[in-house]
Protein backbone atom coordinates (compact mmCIF):
# COMPACT_ATOMS: atom_id res chain seq x y z
CA UNK A 1 0.00 0.00 0.00
CA UNK A 2 1.78 3.64 -0.77
CA UNK A 3 2.29 6.02 1.37
CA UNK A 4 0.75 9.22 0.87
CA UNK A 5 3.41 11.78 0.74
CA UNK A 6 3.51 14.93 2.51
CA UNK A 7 5.98 18.23 3.22
CA UNK A 8 7.61 19.84 5.69
CA UNK A 9 6.46 23.40 7.03
CA UNK A 10 7.81 25.86 7.69
CA UNK A 11 8.36 29.34 9.72
CA UNK A 12 11.42 31.16 8.94
CA UNK A 13 14.13 27.85 9.43
CA UNK A 14 12.10 26.31 11.73
CA UNK A 15 10.57 23.17 11.17
CA UNK A 16 6.83 23.80 12.78
CA UNK A 17 3.95 21.04 11.06
CA UNK A 18 3.32 19.47 7.71
CA UNK A 19 1.81 20.43 4.28
CA UNK A 20 0.63 18.94 1.17
CA UNK A 21 -0.53 20.35 -2.50
CA UNK A 22 -3.70 19.01 -3.37
CA UNK A 23 -5.64 20.22 -6.73
CA UNK A 24 -2.71 22.68 -7.36
CA UNK A 25 -3.27 24.29 -4.09
CA UNK A 26 -1.26 24.15 -0.68
CA UNK A 27 -2.80 22.58 2.21
CA UNK A 28 -1.31 23.51 5.53
CA UNK A 29 -2.02 19.94 7.38
CA UNK A 30 -1.31 20.94 11.15
CA UNK A 31 1.53 22.03 13.80
CA UNK A 32 3.67 19.52 15.45
CA UNK A 33 6.85 17.82 14.26
CA UNK A 34 6.24 14.81 16.24
CA UNK A 35 6.12 11.00 15.05
CA UNK A 36 2.34 11.17 15.99
CA UNK A 37 1.75 14.76 14.24
CA UNK A 38 2.95 13.22 11.12
CA UNK A 39 0.96 10.48 11.48
CA UNK A 40 -2.33 12.59 11.68
CA UNK A 41 -1.24 15.05 8.77
CA UNK A 42 -0.37 12.06 6.64
CA UNK A 43 -4.12 11.06 7.76
CA UNK A 44 -5.28 14.09 6.75
CA UNK A 45 -3.70 14.05 3.58
CA UNK A 46 -5.15 10.91 2.62
CA UNK A 47 -8.49 11.86 3.13
CA UNK A 48 -8.11 15.06 0.75
CA UNK A 49 -6.87 12.97 -1.78
CA UNK A 50 -10.03 10.97 -1.60
CA UNK A 51 -12.26 13.91 -1.37
CA UNK A 52 -10.25 15.47 -4.66
CA UNK A 53 -10.55 12.46 -6.20
CA UNK A 54 -14.54 12.18 -5.69
CA UNK A 55 -14.91 16.22 -6.92
CA UNK A 56 -13.04 15.03 -10.12
CA UNK A 57 -15.21 12.29 -10.82
CA UNK A 58 -18.38 14.16 -10.17
CA UNK A 59 -17.16 16.89 -12.77
CA UNK A 60 -15.57 19.40 -10.20
CA UNK A 61 -12.98 21.69 -10.73
CA UNK A 62 -11.92 23.08 -7.61
CA UNK A 63 -11.33 21.85 -3.89
CA UNK A 64 -12.61 24.36 -1.50
CA UNK A 65 -12.09 24.84 1.85
CA UNK A 66 -14.88 23.41 2.76
CA UNK A 67 -13.78 20.00 1.05
CA UNK A 68 -10.80 20.28 3.27
CA UNK A 69 -12.43 20.78 6.56
CA UNK A 70 -14.32 17.83 5.62
CA UNK A 71 -11.16 16.10 4.70
CA UNK A 72 -9.62 17.13 8.53
CA UNK A 73 -12.75 16.35 10.07
CA UNK A 74 -12.87 12.68 9.16
CA UNK A 75 -9.50 12.10 9.45
CA UNK A 76 -9.82 13.33 13.25
CA UNK A 77 -12.82 11.23 14.21
CA UNK A 78 -15.41 13.96 14.31
CA UNK A 79 -17.27 13.25 11.86
CA UNK A 80 -19.86 11.11 12.34
CA UNK A 81 -21.03 10.40 8.08
CA UNK A 82 -19.10 8.98 5.36
CA UNK A 83 -17.24 11.21 3.07
CA UNK A 84 -19.94 12.42 1.07
CA UNK A 85 -20.27 14.27 -2.79
CA UNK A 86 -20.91 17.62 -1.51
CA UNK A 87 -21.12 21.07 -3.76
CA UNK A 88 -18.86 23.70 -3.02
CA UNK A 89 -19.79 27.03 -2.44
CA UNK A 90 -20.26 28.04 -6.35
CA UNK A 91 -22.46 25.44 -7.94
CA UNK A 92 -20.81 21.87 -8.68
CA UNK A 93 -22.55 19.49 -10.80
CA UNK A 94 -23.67 16.06 -8.94
CA UNK A 95 -24.31 12.50 -11.20
CA UNK A 96 -27.64 12.38 -11.21
CA UNK A 97 -28.93 16.17 -10.22
CA UNK A 98 -29.40 18.93 -12.24
CA UNK A 99 -27.24 21.86 -13.05
CA UNK A 100 -29.68 24.32 -11.43
CA UNK A 101 -29.77 21.94 -7.97
CA UNK A 102 -28.93 23.28 -4.88
CA UNK A 103 -26.94 20.66 -2.27
CA UNK A 104 -27.94 20.75 1.38
CA UNK A 105 -25.11 22.31 3.56
CA UNK A 106 -22.81 19.47 5.02
CA UNK A 107 -21.75 19.71 8.55
CA UNK A 108 -18.67 21.57 7.96
CA UNK A 109 -21.01 24.62 7.28
CA UNK A 110 -22.07 26.84 9.41
CA UNK A 111 -24.51 29.96 9.46
CA UNK A 112 -23.46 33.17 10.32
CA UNK A 113 -25.10 36.01 12.75
CA UNK A 114 -25.72 37.68 9.43
CA UNK A 115 -27.57 34.36 8.25
CA UNK A 116 -24.93 34.41 5.38
CA UNK A 117 -23.66 30.44 4.73
CA UNK A 118 -19.88 29.95 4.94
CA UNK A 119 -17.31 27.26 5.98
CA UNK A 120 -16.36 26.15 9.16
CA UNK A 121 -13.59 27.96 10.60
CA UNK A 122 -10.81 26.48 12.69
CA UNK A 123 -8.85 28.04 15.57
CA UNK A 124 -5.60 27.80 14.44
CA UNK A 125 -6.04 29.17 10.91
CA UNK A 126 -7.88 32.01 12.79
CA UNK A 127 -5.00 32.84 14.93
CA UNK A 128 -2.73 32.86 11.46
CA UNK A 129 -4.86 35.29 10.13
CA UNK A 130 -5.08 37.54 13.41
CA UNK A 131 -1.34 37.19 13.05
CA UNK A 132 -1.07 38.48 9.64
CA UNK A 133 -3.55 41.57 10.25
CA UNK A 134 -1.63 42.35 13.30
CA UNK A 135 1.91 42.51 11.11
CA UNK A 136 0.15 44.55 8.52
CA UNK A 137 -0.20 47.10 11.33
CA UNK A 138 3.24 47.76 11.15
CA UNK A 139 4.40 51.53 10.61
CA UNK A 140 6.74 52.11 7.70
CA UNK A 141 9.07 53.69 10.60
CA UNK A 142 9.12 50.26 12.05
CA UNK A 143 8.54 52.89 15.60
CA UNK A 144 5.67 50.29 16.60
CA UNK A 145 7.82 46.95 15.72
CA UNK A 146 8.13 45.43 19.17
CA UNK A 147 4.72 46.19 20.36
CA UNK A 148 3.10 43.82 17.23
CA UNK A 149 6.19 40.98 17.10
CA UNK A 150 5.56 40.98 21.25
CA UNK A 151 1.53 40.38 20.04
CA UNK A 152 2.45 38.16 17.26
CA UNK A 153 4.68 36.14 19.75
CA UNK A 154 2.45 35.71 22.44
CA UNK A 155 -0.53 34.89 20.74
CA UNK A 156 1.37 31.78 18.91
CA UNK A 157 2.81 31.10 22.63
CA UNK A 158 -1.06 31.18 23.84
CA UNK A 159 -1.45 28.53 20.60
CA UNK A 160 0.39 25.86 21.99
CA UNK A 161 -1.78 25.56 24.91
CA UNK A 162 -4.45 24.58 22.78
CA UNK A 163 -5.21 21.79 20.14
CA UNK A 164 -6.83 22.75 16.95
CA UNK A 165 -10.45 23.20 17.38
CA UNK A 166 -13.42 24.74 15.30
CA UNK A 167 -14.06 28.31 16.24
CA UNK A 168 -18.46 27.47 16.77
CA UNK A 169 -17.20 24.66 19.52
CA UNK A 170 -15.15 27.28 21.70
CA UNK A 171 -17.18 28.06 24.73
CA UNK A 172 -16.92 29.18 27.95
CA UNK A 173 -15.63 26.18 29.56
CA UNK A 174 -13.33 25.43 26.67
CA UNK A 175 -11.81 28.81 26.86
CA UNK A 176 -11.49 28.56 30.63
CA UNK A 177 -9.73 25.45 30.19
CA UNK A 178 -7.66 27.13 27.40
CA UNK A 179 -6.04 29.90 30.06
CA UNK A 180 -6.00 27.71 33.06
CA UNK A 181 -3.10 25.91 30.66
CA UNK A 182 -1.66 28.88 29.10
CA UNK A 183 -0.63 29.18 33.15
CA UNK A 184 1.18 25.50 33.20
CA UNK A 185 3.03 26.48 30.06
CA UNK A 186 7.06 26.65 30.49
CA UNK A 187 9.39 28.74 30.04
CA UNK A 188 11.68 28.17 26.86
CA UNK A 189 14.61 29.26 28.30
CA UNK A 190 15.21 27.51 31.64
CA UNK A 191 11.83 24.91 32.15
CA UNK A 192 10.50 27.32 34.96
CA UNK A 193 6.98 27.89 35.49
CA UNK A 194 6.24 31.47 33.27
CA UNK A 195 6.25 34.54 35.56
CA UNK A 196 2.51 36.52 36.45
CA UNK A 197 3.39 39.49 33.80
CA UNK A 198 4.08 37.29 31.60
CA UNK A 199 0.83 34.64 31.63
CA UNK A 200 -0.86 38.56 31.93
CA UNK A 201 0.37 39.07 28.57
CA UNK A 202 -0.04 36.24 26.72
CA UNK A 203 -3.71 36.14 28.41
CA UNK A 204 -3.81 39.52 26.98
CA UNK A 205 -3.10 38.25 23.64
CA UNK A 206 -5.60 35.65 23.55
CA UNK A 207 -8.31 38.75 24.49
CA UNK A 208 -7.43 40.54 21.74
CA UNK A 209 -7.45 37.82 19.20
CA UNK A 210 -10.73 36.59 20.26
CA UNK A 211 -12.54 40.09 20.13
CA UNK A 212 -10.84 40.49 16.64
CA UNK A 213 -12.69 36.99 15.49
CA UNK A 214 -16.13 38.31 17.04
CA UNK A 215 -16.03 41.85 15.06
CA UNK A 216 -14.90 39.61 12.05
CA UNK A 217 -18.32 37.64 12.59
CA UNK A 218 -16.20 34.73 12.94
CA UNK A 219 -17.12 33.60 16.43
CA UNK A 220 -20.28 33.94 18.15
CA UNK A 221 -19.10 34.27 21.82
CA UNK A 222 -20.92 32.59 25.33
CA UNK A 223 -23.31 35.48 27.44
CA UNK A 224 -19.99 37.00 29.70
CA UNK A 225 -17.28 35.53 28.57
CA UNK A 226 -15.22 38.12 28.82
CA UNK A 227 -15.17 37.57 32.76
CA UNK A 228 -13.10 34.63 31.41
CA UNK A 229 -9.79 36.86 31.82
CA UNK A 230 -10.52 38.48 34.96
CA UNK A 231 -8.40 36.04 37.12
CA UNK A 232 -5.70 37.00 35.28
CA UNK A 233 -4.22 40.19 36.76
CA UNK A 234 -0.67 40.25 37.72
CA UNK A 235 -2.07 40.68 41.82
CA UNK A 236 -4.15 37.38 41.45
CA UNK A 237 -1.41 35.37 39.51
CA UNK A 238 1.49 36.12 41.62
CA UNK A 239 1.92 33.74 44.56
CA UNK A 240 2.59 34.46 48.49
CA UNK A 241 6.53 34.73 47.97
CA UNK A 242 6.16 36.97 44.86
CA UNK A 243 3.97 39.56 46.61
CA UNK A 244 6.35 39.50 49.64
CA UNK A 245 8.88 40.37 46.79
CA UNK A 246 7.54 42.81 45.27
CA UNK A 247 6.86 45.08 48.70
CA UNK A 248 10.71 45.23 48.92
CA UNK A 249 12.69 48.05 47.94
CA UNK A 250 14.19 47.41 44.50
CA UNK A 251 17.99 46.37 45.15
CA UNK A 252 20.82 49.18 44.12
CA UNK A 253 24.65 49.41 44.06
CA UNK A 254 25.86 51.04 47.03
CA UNK A 255 28.34 53.88 46.14
CA UNK A 256 31.72 52.04 46.72
CA UNK A 257 29.91 49.00 44.40
CA UNK A 258 29.46 51.80 41.76
CA UNK A 259 32.96 53.12 41.95
CA UNK A 260 34.27 49.49 41.12
CA UNK A 261 31.98 48.95 38.50
CA UNK A 262 32.96 52.57 37.12
CA UNK A 263 36.72 51.86 37.59
CA UNK A 264 36.69 48.18 35.52
CA UNK A 265 33.91 49.40 32.77
CA UNK A 266 35.71 49.91 29.32
CA UNK A 267 34.12 53.72 27.82
CA UNK A 268 31.29 51.81 26.04
CA UNK A 269 29.94 49.78 29.38
CA UNK A 270 30.25 53.55 31.37
CA UNK A 271 28.41 55.54 28.74
CA UNK A 272 25.65 52.64 29.27
CA UNK A 273 25.82 52.84 32.97
CA UNK A 274 25.70 56.89 32.90
CA UNK A 275 22.45 56.72 30.73
CA UNK A 276 20.70 54.33 32.99
CA UNK A 277 21.50 55.94 36.65
CA UNK A 278 20.91 59.65 35.01
CA UNK A 279 18.64 59.20 32.15
CA UNK A 280 16.56 56.55 33.53
CA UNK A 281 16.87 54.52 30.41
CA UNK A 282 16.57 51.16 29.52
CA UNK A 283 18.35 48.60 26.57
CA UNK A 284 15.33 49.67 24.15
CA UNK A 285 15.95 52.99 25.13
CA UNK A 286 19.43 53.65 24.50
CA UNK A 287 19.28 51.78 21.73
CA UNK A 288 16.79 54.28 19.68
CA UNK A 289 18.33 57.35 20.74
CA UNK A 290 19.77 59.75 18.19
CA UNK A 291 22.38 62.17 18.16
CA UNK A 292 19.83 65.23 17.21
CA UNK A 293 18.34 64.44 21.16
CA UNK A 294 21.69 64.94 22.86
CA UNK A 295 22.45 68.53 23.68
CA UNK A 296 25.14 70.77 24.34
CA UNK A 297 24.07 73.41 26.04
CA UNK A 298 26.88 76.03 27.81
CA UNK A 299 29.35 72.96 27.95
CA UNK A 300 26.54 70.53 29.73
CA UNK A 301 24.89 67.57 28.07
CA UNK A 302 21.10 66.91 27.93
CA UNK A 303 19.05 64.25 26.80
CA UNK A 304 16.21 65.79 25.26
CA UNK A 305 13.45 63.33 23.86
CA UNK A 306 10.32 61.08 24.02
CA UNK A 307 10.33 57.55 25.44
CA UNK A 308 10.64 55.17 22.98
CA UNK A 309 7.67 53.19 24.82
CA UNK A 310 5.70 55.66 26.46
CA UNK A 311 6.08 58.25 23.69
CA UNK A 312 5.91 61.08 27.18
CA UNK A 313 9.00 63.85 26.76
CA UNK A 314 11.69 63.96 29.01
CA UNK A 315 14.65 66.19 29.73
CA UNK A 316 17.67 64.12 31.67
CA UNK A 317 21.07 66.27 32.67
CA UNK A 318 23.87 64.55 32.40
CA UNK A 319 26.70 64.75 35.14
CA UNK A 320 30.17 66.13 34.04
CA UNK A 321 32.19 62.97 34.08
CA UNK A 322 29.34 60.67 32.52
CA UNK A 323 29.02 63.11 29.82
CA UNK A 324 32.68 63.21 28.81
CA UNK A 325 32.25 59.21 28.33
CA UNK A 326 29.01 59.26 26.40
CA UNK A 327 30.51 62.25 24.06
CA UNK A 328 33.72 59.74 23.27
CA UNK A 329 31.46 56.95 22.41
CA UNK A 330 29.39 59.05 20.64
CA UNK A 331 32.31 60.13 18.58
CA UNK A 332 33.29 56.69 17.52
CA UNK A 333 29.53 56.32 15.97
CA UNK A 334 29.06 56.70 11.92
CA UNK A 335 26.93 59.38 10.95
CA UNK A 336 27.14 58.35 7.17
CA UNK A 337 23.47 57.66 6.09
CA UNK A 338 24.38 54.57 4.33
CA UNK A 339 25.26 52.43 7.19
CA UNK A 340 23.42 54.68 10.03
CA UNK A 341 20.12 55.30 8.40
CA UNK A 342 18.28 56.19 11.60
CA UNK A 343 20.99 58.67 13.04
CA UNK A 344 21.48 56.41 15.89
CA UNK A 345 24.01 57.51 18.99
CA UNK A 346 24.88 54.10 19.52
CA UNK A 347 25.93 51.09 17.67
CA UNK A 348 27.56 47.75 18.33
CA UNK A 349 31.05 46.80 16.41
CA UNK A 350 29.07 45.43 13.61
CA UNK A 351 27.08 48.31 13.39
CA UNK A 352 23.48 47.69 14.13
CA UNK A 353 21.51 48.89 16.48
CA UNK A 354 21.94 47.76 20.27
CA UNK A 355 19.07 45.99 20.13
CA UNK A 356 16.94 44.64 17.59
CA UNK A 357 15.42 41.81 16.01
CA UNK A 358 17.38 39.49 13.39
CA UNK A 359 14.58 38.91 11.04
CA UNK A 360 10.66 39.71 10.52
CA UNK A 361 10.01 36.02 10.48
CA UNK A 362 12.04 35.06 13.79
CA UNK A 363 10.94 35.54 17.08
CA UNK A 364 14.48 36.57 18.87
CA UNK A 365 15.62 39.89 20.03
CA UNK A 366 19.29 40.27 19.89
CA UNK A 367 20.58 42.52 22.93
CA UNK A 368 23.74 43.91 22.81
CA UNK A 369 23.86 45.97 26.42
CA UNK A 370 22.82 43.07 28.44
CA UNK A 371 25.61 40.55 28.17
CA UNK A 372 27.88 43.63 28.36
CA UNK A 373 26.51 44.42 31.62
CA UNK A 374 26.49 40.69 33.17
CA UNK A 375 30.06 40.68 31.84
CA UNK A 376 30.97 43.52 33.93
CA UNK A 377 29.66 42.59 36.83
CA UNK A 378 31.38 39.15 36.52
CA UNK A 379 34.67 40.78 36.70
CA UNK A 380 33.16 42.66 39.98
CA UNK A 381 32.04 39.55 41.86
CA UNK A 382 35.93 39.24 43.07
CA UNK A 383 35.50 42.70 45.01
CA UNK A 384 31.76 41.57 46.36
CA UNK A 385 29.79 43.81 44.17
CA UNK A 386 26.50 42.09 43.89
CA UNK A 387 24.87 40.71 40.46
CA UNK A 388 21.34 43.44 39.49
CA UNK A 389 20.55 43.47 36.48
CA UNK A 390 20.77 46.50 34.06
CA UNK A 391 16.80 47.45 34.09
CA UNK A 392 17.13 48.33 38.08
CA UNK A 393 19.78 50.79 37.44
CA UNK A 394 16.86 53.70 36.63
CA UNK A 395 14.77 51.93 39.25
CA UNK A 396 17.66 52.57 41.89
CA UNK A 397 17.96 56.73 40.99
CA UNK A 398 13.80 56.81 40.78
CA UNK A 399 13.80 55.33 44.27
CA UNK A 400 16.01 57.74 45.53
CA UNK A 401 14.28 60.52 43.74
CA UNK A 402 10.95 59.73 45.23
CA UNK A 403 12.31 59.18 49.16
CA UNK A 404 14.30 62.73 48.54
CA UNK A 405 11.44 64.30 46.95
CA UNK A 406 7.95 63.06 45.50
CA UNK A 407 6.41 60.73 43.47
CA UNK A 408 5.49 63.18 40.63
CA UNK A 409 9.28 63.89 40.22
CA UNK A 410 10.01 60.39 40.23
CA UNK A 411 7.39 59.15 37.61
CA UNK A 412 8.57 62.35 35.41
CA UNK A 413 11.91 60.97 35.76
CA UNK A 414 10.99 57.53 34.30
CA UNK A 415 8.75 58.92 31.82
CA UNK A 416 5.89 56.49 32.88
CA UNK A 417 2.81 56.87 30.40
CA UNK A 418 0.27 59.70 31.15
CA UNK A 419 -2.67 58.42 33.76
CA UNK A 420 -5.34 60.59 32.98
CA UNK A 421 -7.13 63.68 30.46
CA UNK A 422 -4.98 66.05 32.50
CA UNK A 423 -1.98 64.69 31.54
CA UNK A 424 -2.85 64.07 28.42
CA UNK A 425 -4.33 67.41 27.54
CA UNK A 426 -4.02 69.78 30.35
CA UNK A 427 -0.72 70.26 31.84
CA UNK A 428 2.26 69.31 31.74
CA UNK A 429 4.99 67.96 34.15
CA UNK A 430 8.01 70.31 35.73
CA UNK A 431 11.24 68.63 34.32
CA UNK A 432 12.98 71.54 35.93
CA UNK A 433 12.36 69.22 39.33
CA UNK A 434 13.52 65.93 37.63
CA UNK A 435 16.90 68.42 36.92
CA UNK A 436 17.29 69.35 40.39
CA UNK A 437 16.50 66.00 41.48
CA UNK A 438 19.41 64.67 39.48
CA UNK A 439 21.09 67.02 40.64
CA UNK A 440 20.83 66.26 44.20
CA UNK A 441 21.75 62.47 43.47
CA UNK A 442 24.99 63.34 41.73
CA UNK A 443 25.85 64.58 45.09
CA UNK A 444 25.70 61.36 46.42
CA UNK A 445 27.03 59.82 43.82
CA UNK A 446 30.31 61.85 42.68
CA UNK A 447 32.77 59.86 44.75
CA UNK A 448 32.07 56.73 42.66
CA UNK A 449 33.66 58.83 39.59
CA UNK A 450 37.07 59.15 42.16
CA UNK A 451 39.97 57.04 40.60
CA UNK A 452 41.18 54.03 42.94
CA UNK A 453 44.39 53.60 44.38
CA UNK A 454 45.95 50.17 44.55
CA UNK A 455 45.78 50.46 48.05
CA UNK A 456 42.59 51.18 48.08
CA UNK A 457 41.19 48.11 46.84
CA UNK A 458 41.20 45.63 50.25
CA UNK A 459 39.70 48.38 52.44
CA UNK A 460 37.03 49.46 49.72
CA UNK A 461 35.84 45.79 49.37
CA UNK A 462 35.93 45.28 53.43
CA UNK A 463 33.37 48.35 53.18
CA UNK A 464 31.32 47.18 50.80
CA UNK A 465 31.11 43.65 53.06
CA UNK A 466 30.14 46.27 55.87
CA UNK A 467 27.74 48.31 53.98
CA UNK A 468 25.71 44.64 52.67
CA UNK A 469 25.47 43.55 55.87
CA UNK A 470 24.00 46.65 57.36
CA UNK A 471 21.34 47.48 54.46
CA UNK A 472 19.72 44.07 53.59
CA UNK A 473 17.73 46.02 50.50
CA UNK A 474 20.52 47.40 49.30
CA UNK A 475 19.11 51.37 49.27
CA UNK A 476 22.03 53.69 48.15
CA UNK A 477 20.97 56.73 50.70
CA UNK A 478 21.13 54.29 53.55
CA UNK A 479 24.75 52.65 51.84
CA UNK A 480 26.32 56.07 51.34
Amino acid sequence: MNRTRISKAYRGDQHIGWKKTVAGRERFLGYGTSPADEAKAILIASALEAKWQLIKLSGGTELGDTDFDDAKELASGRSHQHMRQTLPTTSRPVIGESIGSVAEPTQTQMTSSSGQVGARRWLHAAIDEFVANVMHTLKPDMSNRDQVCNIRDRILRAREAIEDTPLDVIDRKRLDDWLSDIRHLKSKINGQPLAAATVRNIVGAVRMAMTRFVEWQWWTPSPLWEKAFQPYSIKKLQTLNEKKRKKKRPPSHSVAEKRILWHLAHDFSKAMMAMADWAGHTQKEISTLTFDEIKDENGELYIDRDRNKTGVHGRWWIPKEAADVIRRVVSRTPRDPRINPDGLAFLTPRRQPLVHRSNTDRHTRSDYVGPEWNSLLHAATHYRVRHISFKFMRKGTSQFIRDKFDKEVSKTFLAHADEDVQDESYTRACLMKVERAVRTFYIEMKPMFTPIRFEEWEALQREIERQLGAVPNGSIAAAA
